[in-house]
């Protein structure tokens, strides 16, 4: 899906949707699928094969996702920019690995 005045699509504002619902990208933001051109990509990759002791590492990107559904678009302020809408920002999904 093309945007025609090709302003990032930013992460989902909480008075439109909760915070606990809605899509369960990192941070809300755009999944991969829904923009044509993106900047940045976050990418999960879900393997534990290289642990021993602690195996549970897989279920990391899920983790991430869950917990940065209460971020909130922030402003950096020694740079002067907020992160989530200076470029097109996607979340990509994780990298189908086997075990």
């Amino acid at each position: 899906m093309s945007r025609s005045d090709n302003a990032p699509i930013g992460a989902t504002p909480s008075t439109e949707v909760p915070r606990y619902a809605g899509k369960g990208t990192f941070a809300r933001i755009a999944d991969i699928h829904e923009v044509g051109d993106y900047e940045i990509a976050v990418l999960g990759v879900p393997f534990d094969g290289g642990t021993s002791y602690r195996p549970g590492a897989r279920f990391g990107p899920m983790s991430v996702r869950q917990a940065a559904r209460t971020l909130r678009p922030g402003y950096h302020v020694e740079r002067g920019v907020r992160p989530l809408e200076a470029g097109q920002i996607v979340d990509a999904g994780d990298v189908t690995a086997t075990p």
